[in-house]
This record gives structure tokens, sequence and C-alpha cells, in this order.
């Protein structure tokens, strides 16, 4: 399923679906590229591997609802974010807050890495 959904990923990237966020890169945040995807944006054919791991991620709420009453909600659409070898980062940040005005709704993040064996 990784070697799949890699694969998948970097035809995703040919194809030149991934953007850089020129604000997050300003800030310091971030230096990757992302693409933002749902279920319907995945091909039934090309993207068998993408599909079948977006199907478990939307499944993850439901299975922590059941186990830890957190009232979760499920995102119909996932960040799929590529870092090139030399100079991509991401820091470590809060994607959303208890305060009003940082409150976005999100309580917990989940994160696939279909990277190699040799990764750093």
């Amino acid at each position: 399923m990784r070697r799949l959904c890699l694969a998948e990923l970097e035809m995703m990237d040919f194809d030149g679906k991934f953007n850089e966020l020129f604000q997050q890169s300003l800030y310091d945040i971030r230096k990757d590229f992302i693409c933002w995807s749902s279920l319907s944006d995945l091909d039934r054919e090309n993207h068998q591997g993408l599909r079948h791991l977006l199907k478990c991620l939307f499944a993850l709420p439901f299975e922590l609802n059941k186990k830890a009453n957190l009232c979760l909600q499920v995102g119909w659409t996932v960040q799929l974010s590529k870092f090139p070898q030399s100079g991509a980062f991401l820091k470590s940040h809060i994607d959303g807050g208890f305060e009003e005005d940082t409150n976005n709704g999100r309580k917990v993040s989940a994160i696939y890495f279909p990277c190699g064996p040799r990764w750093q």
C-alpha cells in the first residue's frame, strides 16, 4: 500500500497538482508543496491506493467516537504534502485553538508518511 500511494502521489506531482504556500513560507512555518483533495477528486483506476487510504482515514473519527466519545466529525478534504529533498521543512505548530479567533473545530490530526525505509 505504501508503494502504491507513493507512486500515485508522484504522478499527481508530475501532473502539477501540488503548489507552494507562499504565505506560510513567509511566516517561516513550512516550505513544502501541498494539494487539497477529496475522495471524489481521486480517480477510481489511477488512485486506488490513495482512495483506500482516505477511506481508512475517514473511518478514524467514527472509531474514536465509539471508544472515546470525542464528538468528532469527518473532514471530507485532506491536505497532501510533498517535501523536496533540500530546503523543505514543517515547523511544529497548532492548527486550531480554544480561543474564539483561533478555534477552527480541529481536535485530531492524522498524518500518514508513505516514505521509503531510508527516509530520515
